[in-house]
């Protein structure tokens, strides 16, 4: 199953937070399921509550974002991915001024959430939706039966409905950080 679509980065559309802290450029949404997004964090404030939605959020650029609130404390640190619960309030703290985070967040119980950095071969597995962002690099998307399904330029991402088969992703260039986020329904019975 080839990409559900491919798009550039420079053509999403920057949307300013109600508390002007920072913009959210949204890559992706399955309705009130799941949605994946770029922030830019450009002062201290409140972080927006979503209950009911787990969060994952990986710095892209900056020195990171400490969270404080009821939940205790969250650290993001630069490409280190880390999963934290939504429904509660949130203060951040920008570490050493602004940063870039991307953000994923997806129904509570329903999603298992990963992203990881590319260092040469990823796979997608059957039945997931995943989302490559280039970041830097050139990539490609296939599988065995069909080969190259897909080619990523350096400023692009892709969104990849689940399909039948696993897919692979190929980072073509050395030293770039291309980012695989995965959104794996969970099987009926476990939550």
């Amino acid at each position: 199953m080839s990409p559900s679509f491919v798009r550039r980065l420079a053509d999403v559309p920057a949307e300013s937070w109600k508390n002007g802290g920072g913009v959210t450029r949204t890559l992706a949404v399955h309705g009130d399921e799941w949605r994946v997004s770029i922030a830019t964090i450009s002062q201290d404030g409140a972080y927006s509550r979503f209950p009911g939605l787990r969060r994952l959020s990986m710095i892209l650029s900056g020195a990171g974002v400490v969270l404080r609130g009821s939940g205790g404390t969250v650290e993001l640190l630069p490409w280190r991915p880390l999963q934290y619960d939504g429904a509660l309030d949130w203060q951040a703290r920008l570490a050493d001024g602004p940063c870039q985070a991307l953000n994923v967040m997806a129904r509570d119980g329903a999603y298992e959430l990963s992203a990881c950095t590319v260092d040469g071969r990823a796979g997608i597995p059957a039945g997931v939706h995943a989302l490559v962002l280039a970041n830097g690099s050139q990539l490609s998307i296939g599988h065995a039966a069909e080969g190259r399904l897909a080619n990523l330029h350096q400023d692009e991402y892709a969104v990849m409905a689940p399909g039948p088969d696993a897919r692979t992703v190929v980072a073509d260039a050395v030293g770039a950080q291309p980012i695989l986020i995965l959104i794996a329904p969970v099987p009926a019975g476990r939550s």
